[in-house]
């Protein structure tokens, strides 16, 4: 169990603000209740949400009401809070934190942000029309607990498409989470996986994960690098059940080299990243990661704003500014991240590795 005061104080702590045992002033943990609220708040804001383990339920991180407030995280959470924390708080007591800080923020938001995605598979679903509603209301275009008009879901979609489409343009940016399945041919190690590939899909920009699906059950597999597959000296063994995947950085299909080699038919089923693709129709579902809906939202809203003769007021420029970034951070840090093969690390076909 952690209060805010351990928590700030263990941030304090790892700036050299205090010394080890010492206790931080009054005024200086006012300052860290504040800025450790403000970071949960933007963590909310994020889509991110812990796990409670009193209650067994996956919740928002709340806001302390006060030091001796206290909180039952996870493992590796309090870790996550204390040094994002840390990295927060150094600007306002003029420290720069150490490279040991700095590294370790970013490596513990990575991990919570990974397992929101893999673990409990966050995600928003929505129509079209729903998120074109909901941009229009925001700069009055519609009342709320009003429809649009045909033509103007019309224009909306067109203007949503056109957005997307920029985005693509920007990987960092625009992404959807998919799974795609190939069928497994008993003592085949390779598969291809791309468009006509074994496994027909767009080629994809990460690949998150990987299980292997034997009589209807799951036998999730670690992916590895290319060392860790050069690493391997009998690539010939076979086994009922692999136990890793290596994906290769082949264009314009990413050959998938399993080990052990299989000796039984089965489902091979492949988390991958894909390039958030246009929208055909109004009806169409739009599922998204967490975060994404706000962020596309908004953005609609600044771009519908001109063709329905209104402007977009300073809060939703703000919002749509600050939701865009996060997804951008937060792409940008997965796409780039290496947390190694046992904290369950993704793939990036781009850079083979």
């Amino acid at each position: 169990m952690a209060t805010a005061q351990t928590l700030i104080t263990r941030a304090l702590r790892l700036l050299s603000v205090v010394g080890s045992g010492v206790t931080p002033d009054s005024n200086a943990l006012a300052d860290g209740l504040t800025a450790l609220n403000s970071m949960l708040s933007r963590w909310r804001t994020e889509g991110l949400v812990c796990y409670d383990n009193t209650s067994g339920n996956w919740v928002q991180f709340n806001s302390f009401a006060s030091l001796s407030s206290s909180a039952i995280f996870q493992d590796g959470y309090d870790e996550a809070i204390a040094f994002n924390l840390a990295a927060t708080l150094s600007a306002e007591f003029g420290v720069e934190p150490s490279a040991y800080v700095a590294s370790n923020a970013t490596r513990t938001l990575q991990l919570i942000s990974r397992q929101n995605y893999e673990t409990i598979a966050v995600s928003i679903s929505g129509t079209a029309q729903e998120l074109i509603s909901r941009s229009m209301r925001l700069i009055g275009a519609v009342k709320p607990g009003a429809n649009p008009k045909q033509a103007e879901l019309n224009i909306g979609l067109t203007a949503l498409n056109a957005m997307l489409e920029g985005w693509r343009n920007q990987p960092w940016a625009s992404w959807s989470i998919d799974e795609v399945t190939g069928s497994i041919v008993a003592n085949q190690q390779s598969y291809t996986l791309g468009p006509a590939g074994n496994i027909n899909t767009t080629r994809p920009i990460n690949i998150e994960n990987a299980r292997f699906q034997l009589l209807g059950v799951d036998y999730p597999l670690q992916i590895i690098d290319q060392a860790q597959w050069a690493g391997i000296r009998v690539k010939g063994l076979k086994s009922n059940i692999p136990r890793y995947i290596y994906p290769t950085g082949d264009y314009p299909l990413v050959t998938l080299n399993l080990w052990p080699i299989p000796t039984q038919t089965a489902t091979l089923i492949i988390g991958v990243v894909h390039p958030l693709s246009g929208i055909s129709a109004l009806g169409d579902t739009v599922s998204l990661p967490p975060g994404y809906e706000q962020a596309i939202a908004y953005n609609l809203a600044i771009c519908l704003a001109p063709e329905f003769g209104v402007s977009a007021s300073g809060e939703v420029v703000q919002i749509a500014k600050k939701s865009l970034a996060e997804i951008k951070r937060m792409n940008s840090q997965t796409i780039t991240s290496d947390l190694g093969l046992l904290a369950g690390r993704k793939y990036n076909i781009y850079a083979d590795f």
